[in-house]
């Protein structure tokens, strides 16, 4: 239980970094091979995820967790 509640802290964490747009508290939290697909199924890295916060062309202005199913394997 103590593991799934590190992983909800992280995700909290990630979720009001994104909403701030704490640039190093997202890089932190996310791998460097993570991989994301946008809404409109374009498929992008972390750094291009950095990239767009920089430039001011961030792809979320609000994020919405949704349930979080966590397993562990």
């Amino acid at each position: 239980m103590e593991m799934k509640n590190q992983i909800e802290a992280c995700e909290t964490s990630l979720l009001a970094a994104f909403g701030n747009k704490d640039l190093d508290i997202i890089d932190e939290l996310i791998h460097d091979n993570a991989l994301f697909v946008y809404p409109n199924g374009l498929p992008v890295t972390k750094e291009v995820v950095l990239e767009n916060y920089r430039s001011g062309n961030s792809a979320f202005s609000t994020i919405t967790p949704g349930d979080q199913i966590i397993h562990f394997f």
